[in-house]
């Protein structure tokens, strides 16, 4: 991946890191970086890719999406990823270091543009009409022409096209999330926290009532707006979050169970087993030894 250093886990996965990206940012398109078919990996760093246009196929934590121009994914650190692209796909890719969010004002609390990468609202994939499809598709590239130029205001004028284009995207995912969910209330707003809650503490913290302690709200409160919102106790969403981080570890990498167990809070690696199996069917080492998914390739019709 152009722009970035990758290097191989002792567990085995390609890790992207940002290191290579020069600057704050690094933008590129999919001719120049060639880039048609990428086999599993995580990256260290937020990414847009914007297909323009053409088809594809994208795997992302084991959700599978159709890409058909125009349309954008949003991926974070540490998500597994795996494309597979016509070779008629056209459109850009922008890499953020962690770094890149560091010039934002640390005393704002009105937005920040971390939140265009949240994918507790939203899926990490969105079509895109073709009206805003233009918009972006101009506002990158007028990106890319200010990188060739020099002077005292390169960096202030390259961060505001970077934060344009951003916002652009904030944008259409709100407008999305407004139509799936047009009765936002108090109640859907307290499910957003708990699920922050989750991804913050996952590792550590298995038990629902911990999280009802943490909102200040009653287990019973909690399961509610869980079942309510996120269709599941919130047990069963600790569970799913937690089943997915072992899924990656065990799909991608060769962590010995038992360290996987410590690493997800299990203290005794036979009841992670168990634990494991009662949501699979399987054990963690039967489902480590099935064959990797493949995207096909996709149709060039």
């Amino acid at each position: 991946m152009s722009g970035t250093m990758k290097s191989v886990t002792s567990s085995g996965i390609p890790v992207y890191s940002g290191k290579g990206i020069p600057g704050d940012f690094y933008v590129d398109c999919f001719e120049k970086a060639n880039i048609w078919q990428l086999s599993p990996h995580r990256r260290t760093f937020y990414q847009v890719i914007f297909f323009r246009e053409g088809t594809g196929k994208q795997q992302v934590d084991f959700k599978l999406y159709l890409s058909e121009g125009p349309a954008l994914v949003l991926l974070s650190p540490n998500q597994v990823h795996q494309m597979d692209i016509s070779t008629n796909a056209r459109g850009h890719m922008l890499m953020l270091p962690e770094s890149f969010f560091e010039w934002e004002n640390p005393h704002s609390n009105s937005f920040s543009l971390k939140s265009v990468f949240d994918n507790i609202d939203c899926f990490p994939f969105l079509e895109v009409d073709k009206e805003s499809a233009m918009l972006l598709d101009s506002t990158i590239r007028q990106m890319q022409r200010a990188m060739q130029f020099s002077g005292s205001m390169q960096k202030m004028i390259l961060m505001s096209y970077v934060k344009i284009f951003l916002l652009h995207i904030y944008q259409l995912r709100q407008q999305k999330t407004r139509e799936d969910n047009p009765d936002k209330d108090f109640g859907q707003r307290q499910f957003r926290q708990f699920k922050m809650l989750i991804e913050s503490d996952f590792r550590n913290t298995h038990q629902p009532n911990v999280y009802a302690a943490k909102m200040h709200v009653s287990l019973k409160h909690l399961n509610t707006i869980s079942r309510k919102y996120g269709h599941a106790s919130a047990g069963d969403l600790i569970k799913q979050r937690i089943m997915l981080e072992a899924k990656r570890y065990l799909f991608h990498d060769t962590l010995p169970v038992k360290e996987l167990a410590y690493l997800l809070g299990f203290d005794d690696p036979d009841y992670f087993n168990r634990y494991f199996k009662k949501v699979t069917g399987v054990s963690p080492g039967s489902y480590r030894k099935r064959l990797p998914v493949i995207l096909p390739a996709p149709s060039e019709e």
